[in-house]
């Protein structure tokens, strides 16, 4: 069995200013999974859950999970984007532009 992995990284999460295990309970609440499943991939509980996320909700200005989820993918977003247009300013991309395909070779 694949272990399971968060889509967002603790580092995309850093200007939210968390704790490391604030952090890491939202991440996992940003992959849609319940608090026991939380508890179970963290090996807490999950009272230690919901009082975790209690001081999540707090410290975003936020009263739900979904708007917990929604402003960690808001900012991971933007850090990802800020890391991408560093790069691409750098000319570390290492991409090439993608051509341009005519309208004269599309019924090719």
């Amino acid at each position: 069995m694949q272990e399971e992995r968060p889509a967002l990284s603790t580092q995309d999460l850093a200007p939210l200013g968390l704790a490391r295990r604030e952090t890491e309970t939202l991440k996992w609440v940003a992959c849609g999974k319940t608090d026991a499943e939380i508890a179970r991939i963290l090996s807490i509980s999950t009272r230690t859950v919901n009082h975790t996320l209690a001081r999540v909700y707090r410290k975003l200005g936020v009263e739900a999970r979904l708007a917990a989820a929604l402003r960690a993918a808001r900012v991971a977003l933007s850090v990802t984007k800020a890391r991408v247009m560093a790069r691409d300013k750098d000319g570390t991309t290492g991409t090439a532009p993608m051509p341009h395909k005519s309208r004269k070779n599309k019924g090719m």
